[in-house]
């Protein structure tokens, strides 16, 4: 599961586990604010290690379905410019995540322009030099694996030694120079020790608009020998398997797909068993029940509760688990109101009573 800022806090890394998830990762966390000790940052490095016996008691009474699960293996993503403050946040990284830490992963794909103008994610593509910096500090520092998250290079974000290598470049389609561009950065990373590297379809003047272009990321993957992990517009089970079929992906990233639906993880391993057992049939779209989302998203709210998550983005959870659900304008007006745990499993179970009840009338 990717890193979302302001989602994927600890209780939605735990739902994505018990989806199948096999590896989630952290909100992007700031060298800088580790760095400056703040608390905010810091915050999000705690990981959940399980209830003591009697609040586990005091919670399964109430929500029976919470999944008593801990964390792990668990990826953390930072982000920055400096090469010696991610150093520096190391000993932080092992005091907070312990042995749930499976890797470290260098944000050079955000492209939100209070990120970029302090040199630190999607800025590091125009600076090459610097994100090897990175990538040598990190690898000299520590025994874990060493990733980083980039976008696709837009034309513009040219690299030096790139047009020394293709003099032609001019005369190449634009999606050619895109092409070659990422993979001389890429490569660079991987001449510095880097395991493997996340590639958004997308450059960074797109931010979020357009289609992710999988034939690019392909084209990528193909040139590396490291792994190539793929990543935007999985917003389906679906997506995620036909893309982990092109021969230069070794694997996907969910971001945007998750939202409502953590079971994408789990859907996306039956359909890939399915089409290695040959069975072409099976539904386009799976069917999670509305009951089946609405119990899930109390889970949610339960998990926010013993994770001391921010209750109040509960609100934003609903509205992706009501999606497509009858009369649900009127719903998220009335979890819009609520604003205690129990206010929110009540708004819950109210929704289940009507959508039951219209069900035994229809």
């Amino acid at each position: 599961m990717a890193p979302m800022a302001g989602i994927t806090d600890s209780a939605y890394r735990l739902m994505a586990k018990k989806g199948g998830a096999k590896l989630c990762y952290t909100e992007m966390v700031s060298v800088s604010g580790i760095h400056f000790a703040s608390h905010n940052t810091i915050n999000l490095l705690r990981c959940f290690g399980g209830m003591n016996p009697r609040l586990r008691l005091a919670v399964s009474k109430n929500l029976p379905h919470i999944p008593f699960m801990t964390e792990g293996p668990l990826a953390v993503q930072l982000f920055g410019s400096d090469p010696a403050l991610f150093v520096e946040a190391l000993p932080v990284l092992e005091r907070e995540v312990g042995e749930r830490l499976a890797l470290i992963d260098i944000n050079m794909a955000c492209p939100v322009k209070k990120v970029r103008k302090i040199g630190a994610g999607a800025e590091l593509l125009r600076n090459t030099v610097r994100a090897r910096k990175i990538v040598r500090a990190l690898k000299e520092a520590t025994q874990l694996p060493i990733t980083a998250k980039i976008r696709l290079l837009d034309p513009s974000d040219t690299i030096s030694s790139a047009d020394q290598k293709h003099p032609d470049a001019p005369e190449l389609e634009a999606f050619e120079i895109t092409v070659n561009h990422t993979i001389e950065f890429a490569r660079a990373l991987e001449e510095e020790g880097l395991d493997a590297i996340t590639l958004h379809g997308r450059t960074a003047p797109q931010l979020y608009h357009g289609t992710s272009n999988l034939d690019a990321v392909d084209k990528v993957g193909q040139a590396l020998s490291i792994p190539l992990v793929a990543s935007g517009d999985m917003l389906s089970a679906h997506a995620g398997v036909e893309a982990l079929l092109r021969r230069g992906v070794s694997g996907v990233m969910f971001a945007r797909g998750t939202l409502g639906n953590p079971w994408i993880f789990s859907d996306a391993e039956v359909i890939r068993a399915r089409n290695e057992a040959g069975e072409s049939h099976g539904p386009k779209h799976f069917g999670h029940s509305r009951e089946e989302k609405l119990n899930t998203f109390i889970e949610h709210v339960g998990l926010l509760m013993v994770t001391d998550g921010q209750l109040l983005r509960a609100r934003t959870l609903f509205c992706h688990y009501i999606r497509d659900f009858p009369h649900a304008r009127e719903w998220r007006n009335r979890i819009m109101q609520a604003k205690t745990a129990e206010e929110f499993i009540a708004v819950a179970n109210a929704y289940k009573a009507e959508l039951s009840d219209k069900q035994s009338h229809d």
